[in-house]
Formats: C-alpha cells, sequence, structure tokens
C-alpha cells in the first residue's frame, strides 16, 4: 500500500488538519498581536473625509421629508416644501443616536401690538415735514 505521508510525523506533515506545532502557534500568536497593535492599527486608519454640512433637498409634503433616506453621516438634511413654505430638517441626534425631525413654518402675521395703529403713523408723518421744512428754513451761523 502507498505511504500517504512520505515523511515521518514531526517533519512538517501532520495527520489531520488544523494541526499546528508549538513553533506555528506562536508565529500565529506574534501575527494576530502585530495586528491588534496601535502602530498597525494607525497604518490601517484611512484619513477621514469631511463631513458633510448639510443636504438641501425640495420636497412636495412633510410625508416625502420624512420617507426621505436618512443621512449616516451625522449631516443635517433640510427639506423645503415651497408649496405650503414650510422648511423640515432631518438629523440624528449624536447624543441619543435617535432621529431629529423639526418643521419650521413661514408666518405672515404681524403682531397688532407691534404694528404702528395708523393715527399714529399720520401724526408720525406731519412731525417728519415739519421737521423738513424746519431744517429748510433754517440759516446756518457760523459763529
Amino acid at each position: 500500500m502507498y505511504n500517504q505521508y512520505p515523511f515521518p510525523l514531526g517533519y512538517g506533515v501532520y495527520p489531520y488538519p488544523g494541526y499546528e506545532t508549538t513553533q506555528q502557534r506562536l508565529e500565529r500568536a506574534s501575527r494576530e498581536a502585530y495586528l491588534r497593535s496601535p502602530e498597525y492599527l494607525a497604518q490601517q486608519r484611512s484619513p477621514q473625509q469631511p463631513l458633510q454640512e448639510f443636504v438641501a433637498v425640495a420636497v412636495d409634503s412633510e410625508e416625502a421629508a420624512r420617507n426621505h433616506p436618512l443621512d449616516f453621516s451625522g449631516g443635517l438634511q433640510i427639506f423645503l416644501d415651497r408649496g405650503t413654505g414650510r422648511v423640515y430638517l432631518k438629523q440624528i441626534n449624536p447624543g441619543t443616536g435617535l432621529l431629529d425631525f423639526d418643521v419650521y413654518e413661514k408666518t405672515t402675521t404681524l403682531d397688532p401690538q407691534s404694528a404702528p395703529a395708523v393715527d399714529k403713523l399720520d401724526v408720525l408723518l406731519q412731525e417728519v415735514r415739519d421737521l423738513k421744512e424746519a431744517f429748510k428754513n433754517a440759516q446756518i451761523d457760523p459763529d
């Protein structure tokens, strides 16, 4: 019968797969330790790409903004809804890992308290006219 192991055991040929000599175990342990070392890991790290600060997208509705794929880089996503005048902001909160979705709407109404009354406006316009007239008629004395 043919001898399947032409060399005696102990010279590099072993009777079953996965068998390691002490030297092979030491070499493997050394290689694994090097792969975990800070020097090797520093070589393998690629420089980080700068984070994209924001992405602006035009959408038709709030539902379209909510269903838009999320940017996992941490950048802010801005969605503009021109039909309703709303702005939607979507971002992953780095503190909690949850999604922050905010809705902002443009308001066009004025607060009646902050707007001057029409009668006050007429009085102010008359004062400005009087001051203009007085300025025109004033003579500047060089002394």
